[in-house]
């Protein structure tokens, strides 16, 4: 697989964890290219890609938030974009400033009944501060999150079966 200039671009940057989302092809809506370019999974993590293996939770990831184009969703995942320049028809890479990172912490829980409500609660809900979490899981909930505005997160390996943070 030869990169394109916006790949090589992406693979100069030194922040580990971060999704590819390609924007440059694969069907005639932008939420397809989600299933396209063997490239793309296989130069950087995709957030998309075929596997029948799949879990069917991410399908309704992608056919509920990402196909209409929700930016915290994609912050969510960390993406970074590649997409066509219109102008000169050259890929680009187009870094996302709101990415959340490979992982991130929050200051506060927001419950809701069940899947459906939390797919929706998605639409709505700051997840950059706020986890969504389902009714039938609040008992494995031993401690409310606490802000301190001195607390980070940082990846320090990202290997296909574990990642260190």
């Amino acid at each position: 697989m030869t990169p394109t200039a916006a790949d090589l671009q992406i693979l100069k940057d030194p922040e580990k964890g971060f999704r590819v989302f390609n924007e440059s092809g694969g069907g005639n809506a932008p939420y397809m290219s989600t299933q396209e370019s063997a490239r793309t999974s296989y130069l950087h993590n995709s957030i998309g890609g075929y596997s029948p293996a799949k879990l069917g939770l991410y399908q309704d990831l992608i056919e509920n938030q990402l196909e209409k184009g929700n930016m915290r969703v994609f912050s969510m995942l960390n993406t970074i974009f590649r997409q066509t320049d219109p102008t000169t028809r050259q890929e680009v890479a187009r870094l996302n400033a709101g990415a959340y990172g490979p992982a991130w912490l929050v200051k506060a829980i927001h419950y809701v009944k069940d899947g459906n409500e939390e797919m929706t609660a998605l639409d709505s809900i700051n997840t950059r501060d706020t986890v969504i979490i389902q009714e039938k899981f609040r008992d494995l909930v031993k401690t409310a999150p606490v802000p301190d505005s001195g607390a980070s997160i940082s990846l320090i390996a990202n290997h296909n079966d574990y990642r260190e943070l």
